[in-house]
């Protein structure tokens, strides 16, 4: 709940066992975990981000959306003007 009140959303939550209540919210962490964690190493978190940002920019990105026959960098490019700024300060995941 703190995490929603910081980003500003409203949290709901799906019934267990209804796919069709959860719409398309978990099908990106598979296609993350199955395209690009699987078969890779690591040497330490900032070469982690190195390969991610590298991944992204030229396979997440880059690739035309199934669903929205979008190229995603575009799409969101195009929607950025519309989203909401970040907090100015970062939230505090630290439990206390």
């Amino acid at each position: 709940l703190a995490l929603a009140k910081h980003f500003g959303f409203q949290p709901r939550a799906c019934r267990p066992y209804r796919a069709k209540t959860k719409g398309k919210v978990e099908r990106p962490f598979r296609y993350l975990r199955e395209d690009f964690f699987l078969a890779r190493s690591f040497r330490n978190l900032d070469d982690l981000n190195e390969q991610l940002q590298d991944w992204l920019d030229t396979v997440a990105n880059a690739r035309l959306h199934g669903t929205t026959q979008r190229i995603v960098s575009e799409a969101f490019a195009a929607e950025q003007p519309e989203l909401q700024p970040l907090p100015a300060v970062p939230f505090d995941a630290l439990l206390k």
